[in-house]
């Protein structure tokens, strides 16, 4: 992972997408799940993914459980590829295994 995409892309501004993704597909009930169906969703859910991982930020961990868990929670065959439960499986047992861990996030990764 390049530096350019850390010093490009502040703390604020990842969690702020993050947050915002999700406070949009919990607002939109069930119509999230047409939203999660579209291939342009799916892009941008996985090209946030080297962003969501961050180690040494708590706030983008947490906005980012916040947003795994409302994808979650909004279950659609298109979006739930296998391959993309393998990887956010993988994610959860990754921020779980985590020194730092806080309580926040494990309440939403649980």
């Amino acid at each position: 992972m390049s530096e350019s995409l850390w010093s490009d892309n502040s703390e604020r501004t990842i969690s702020g997408i993050c947050y915002g993704i999700a406070s949009m597909l919990q607002s939109m009930g069930e119509s999230a799940m047409d939203m999660l169906a579209t291939e342009d969703f799916c892009l941008l859910f996985d090209s946030l993914e080297p962003l969501m991982k961050c180690n040494g930020s708590a706030t983008i961990r947490l906005s980012a459980a916040c947003l795994i868990g409302q994808c979650l929670c909004s279950y659609d065959p298109t979006f739930s590829t296998a391959e993309r439960s393998s990887q956010l499986t993988a994610w959860c047992c990754w921020q779980l295994r985590d020194k730092l861990l806080s309580e926040d996030v494990a309440l939403l990764l649980s």
